[in-house]
């Protein structure tokens, strides 16, 4: 590691250093001084690397609001673009640079999180060994040209779609009820990444909104973005999942002649309808986003994502790890001093704690073992960590 090297959280007067340094990183996505006030002039951070005065490396955070599961959201900080100059790499600048944002982030974040693909990749194995773990794998699709749009799908303009914004927030809002994996939507957040989709991808890019009605009311929407020759699901969303309204929306997006390619959660309805729509995908390493996670604050993510049982009101629950351990259950009474320790690895630690782990049979295969359980206690506690399907947008990482 190159001992010149310091570290510290960005400030205001790194924007110039610091977009300039990520620009020559990434060329093909280069944010002009506009977008980059944007992006840093709300919930954001990062930590940066100096040789002297100059910046040889950024990593950009942007705080989200993120649901677990129904009822339990957490603050999650997601990392974007691992930059370092290039005449500095291979000297341990990225993983400096992730020693300073856990420094940065204690006591402000739940959780860390960043989506990354292709699993045997040089920057995966970057995250994996900076303790982030895998807690879901959305995987890409393909939709071939459909030779017409159904009669009862319509297209709207994005304007209209703002004008009509509280109906779809309401239809998101209730089709993802019981579902996690996503910030929690409000209108700005559309404003934010429409905003950031044309600033990124180029003045060529526009979005298409389609919309199922039945009697009036919103069915079902589905909105596509267009840029650099490739159509690409945005989100869609459908009363109570209906898989036919999803497979309208579908075939009404692929009558231009071009595919249509759709990120969909293993298992979700919209799989569903995409490969009833005969979807094709590939090998996971070559078609997945894995979204990683690293718990931060143990005690702050297991009190919001805990659900609360009666019978184990009275006891603390406690996790441990080769590395550290913490309470993620206090006891609201704890006179008889009973306590449960569940003990694991880091990996299961955050999919237990992201509800993406059922207790119980991580229990029985071992992959989590137990102490001061009594009978009817893993039936409790898997109650109490329900594991919950995270559902996945395209929209959610721009």
């Amino acid at each position: 590691m190159n001992s010149s090297i310091t570290y510290r959280e960005y400030c205001p007067e790194d924007a110039e250093g610091a977009r300039t340094m990520l620009n020559k990183v990434f060329p093909a996505a280069e944010l002009s001084r506009e977008l980059w006030h944007q992006r840093t002039a709300g919930d954001f951070t990062a930590p940066v690397a100096l040789d002297g005065d100059k910046i040889i490396g950024v990593i950009p955070h942007r705080k989200v609001n993120l649901q677990v599961a129904s009822g339990a959201a957490v603050n999650a900080w997601v990392q974007h673009r691992v930059g370092t100059d290039e005449t500095y790499r291979g000297q341990g600048v990225g993983n400096g640079m992730q020693d300073c944002v856990k420094a940065i982030l204690k006591n402000r974040a739940d959780v860390l999180m960043v989506y990354r693909g292709a699993e045997r990749s040089g920057p995966y194995k970057f995250y994996d060994k900076n303790g982030l773990h895998d807690v879901t794998y959305p995987k890409t699709y393909r939709l071939a040209p459909a030779p017409e749009a159904p009669g009862n799908v319509r297209k709207i303009t994005v304007e209209e779609f703002f004008n009509r914004g509280s109906g779809f927030l309401d239809l998101f809002s209730r089709a993802h009820n019981n579902l996690g994996g996503f910030p929690i939507r409000n209108i700005q957040f559309y404003r934010d990444r429409f905003a950031d989709v044309i600033a990124v991808r180029g003045p060529d890019t526009r979005f298409d909104i389609f919309v199922v009605e039945s009697d009036g009311q919103l069915a079902g929407y589905l909105i596509a973005g267009a840029y650099r020759g490739m159509y690409k699901v945005m989100e869609t969303v459908s009363e109570n999942w209906d898989g036919d309204i999803l497979e309208f929306l579908f075939a009404a997006f692929r009558t231009n002649g071009k595919n249509l390619y759709a990120d969909v959660t293993p298992g979700s309805a919209i799989e569903g309808a995409v490969i009833a729509s005969g979807g094709t995908t590939k090998v996971r390493n070559e078609s997945a986003t894995a979204i990683m996670v690293h718990i931060y604050d143990i005690a702050s993510t297991g009190k919001k994502v805990w659900n609360s049982v009666p019978e184990l009101e009275n006891v603390t629950v406690k996790v441990w790890t080769p590395q550290r351990e913490g309470v993620i259950h206090a006891a609201a009474d704890n006179a008889s001093g009973r306590e449960i320790v569940l003990e694991m690895k880091e990996h299961a630690l955050s999919r237990l704690l992201m509800r993406r782990l059922s207790l119980k049979s991580a229990i029985a295969e071992e992959r989590i073992t137990a102490t001061g359980v009594l009978p009817g206690d893993l039936d409790y506690l898997t109650s109490s960590l329900t594991p919950c399907l995270w559902q996945y947008h395209y929209i959610d990482h721009i």
